[in-house]
């Protein structure tokens, strides 16, 4: 009775290894898929939690903080970013955080030489694998945008100078 006791336990055991054992190869093919996904993306995404420390950051990211993606996790943002970059991003954290909603922010960053427009969505995520609630920042370079947009505007400008300078030189009475 015991051996027939003790072959249907080991026999449970090992199809539950095995189911465990699936389940483990599953987990980390769509562990490699997700990192796929994010380092083939050309904007920095990294999470951060509600200590402001890395939780996650794609290969931009890394690349941004002139880093490899591992060695960020666990970092504080002010020591990878600099003080100034991180007080910018942990205002707009900690307003996505409570609120539980989007935050949108626009920011110039870089020097006078290669000053970049930068757009930057927090994005409140909750209960994630390592860390309780965090938050998920992706940065889009917006520069060439904005500077299109401005190079119209300034063409706008100037075309209705020219028309008003065109309308007032034949009448002196309307200029």
């Amino acid at each position: 009775m015991i051996a027939v006791w003790r072959h249907g336990t080991s026999l449970r055991a090992s199809e539950a290894a095995g189911r465990y054992r699936d389940m483990a190869h599953r987990y980390e093919a769509q562990s490699r898929f997700l990192r796929l996904v994010a380092d083939s993306q050309p904007n920095p995404m990294f999470i951060v939690d509600q200590d402001n420390k890395f939780r996650f950051a794609n290969r931009a990211a890394a690349t941004q903080a002139d880093t490899l993606d591992d060695d960020l996790i666990g970092k504080s943002l002010k020591s990878v970013l600099g003080a100034a970059e991180a007080r910018r991003d942990e205002e707009p954290n900690i307003h996505a955080c409570e609120s539980g909603s989007i935050v949108s922010r626009f920011h110039r960053s870089g020097t006078n030489g290669d000053l970049r427009v930068i757009q930057a969505e927090h994005i409140p995520v909750f209960d994630g694998p390592d860390f309780d609630n965090g938050i998920l920042v992706i940065e889009q370079d917006i520069t060439g945008v904005v500077s299109e947009r401005e190079h119209r505007e300034s063409a706008l400008k100037q075309l209705v100078r020219t028309l008003l300078t065109v309308v007032d030189s034949r009448d002196r009475f309307a200029a």
